[in-house]
């Protein structure tokens, strides 16, 4: 099995953005992986499995749930008139809601982040990641969001209890 790593000058980094791209050229493919309801029906879709063979891993939970993921953030190009840069998840979810002030207003409440870190396995952070998402409006670098999951342990917990912690304090 190959060694994946997601940092951004990686091959399997080209690999997964260029996978991205053309799931969202492929409309039908995107719908189906945005409506799927569980990481089993996710990895039973092709795309979900041409995304493993691109990246030379087995089609698992981890391909499983990035694909999802992956469906729910549109191309940088697709919000005109939202020139917001692109954040970590953890940054997006310190941040404050769209259209409100700093005060207490971070899109994932406190209690929130603390259950999405709580998650130890996959299949619990389908459905509060999801959630998550829907709340910084799909806004995230997708390669860091990549990244998490396939790395989902306890340094990246605590790499994005950090980076949401100081982002929450610094705004």
């Amino acid at each position: 099995m190959a060694m994946i790593s997601f940092a951004p000058d990686s091959p399997e980094c080209a690999s997964f953005l260029a996978w991205w791209q053309g799931l969202h050229a492929d409309k039908g493919a995107r719908a189906r992986l945005r409506r799927a309801n569980s990481l089993d029906e996710a990895m039973r879709d092709r795309r979900v499995v041409g995304l493993a063979l691109t990246l030379g891993v087995n089609t698992d939970e981890r391909i499983g749930l990035m694909a999802v993921l992956a469906a729910q953030v549109p191309p940088e190009d697709s919000r005109p008139g939202d020139h917001r840069p692109r954040r970590s998840p953890a940054e997006a979810f310190a941040d404050p809601k769209p259209g409100t002030s700093r005060e207490g207003n971070s899109a994932l409440s406190d209690l929130r982040f603390r259950r999405l870190l709580s998650m130890e396995t996959r299949e619990e952070l389908f459905p509060q990641l999801r959630r998550a998402l829907t709340l910084v409006e799909n806004n995230v670098d997708v390669v860091e969001l990549a990244r998490a999951v396939w790395w989902w342990n306890d340094r990246t917990r605590r790499d994005w209890a950090d980076a949401y912690y100081r982002r929450a304090n610094l705004s």
